[in-house]
C-alpha cells in the first residue's frame, strides 16, 4: 500500500512539474509510464529521483548517503526533472501513440 501511495504521489508531482492539470492529464496507468521513464534515465539520476520521491529523502540527505557534494545531487536531480518533463510531455503526442519512438525517449537513451 505504501508503494502504491508513493507512486501516485510521484505521478502527481511529475504532472505538476510538466504543467499538466487533471482536466487534460491522460488516464492513470498505475504509474507504469513514469516508472519506465525513470528507468530509462542514467542510473545516478534515476536513483536520485527514486530516493526523493519514493523514499522521501532530501537532496542533502542523499548527498550524505552517496558521499558526494550536495550541489552534485541538486544539479543531477534538476537534470533528471528536465529529462522526465520532456519525456513525459512528448509521450502523449500522436507520434508516440502511433508507435514511433519520440525524440525525448531518444534523448533519454543518449543521456545514459
Amino acid at each position: 500500500m505504501r508503494g502504491k501511495i508513493r507512486r501516485q504521489s510521484l505521478a502527481n508531482r511529475l504532472q505538476t512539474i510538466s504543467g499538466k492539470t487533471e482536466a487534460n492529464a491522460p488516464a492513470a496507468d498505475s504509474g507504469l509510464e513514469v516508472r519506465d521513464t525513470i528507468g530509462r534515465l542514467p542510473t545516478a539520476l534515476a536513483v536520485a529521483v527514486r530516493l526523493v520521491h519514493w523514499e522521501g529523502f532530501s537532496r542533502a540527505e542523499i548527498a550524505t548517503l552517496e558521499a558526494v557534494a550536495a550541489s552534485t545531487v541538486q544539479s543531477g536531480y534538476a537534470r533528471a526533472k528536465a529529462l522526465l518533463k520532456t519525456a513525459l510531455a512528448v509521450s502523449d503526442t500522436p507520434t508516440a501513440r502511433n508507435g514511433r519512438e519520440p525524440a525525448a525517449r531518444q534523448s533519454l537513451e543518449q543521456a545514459r
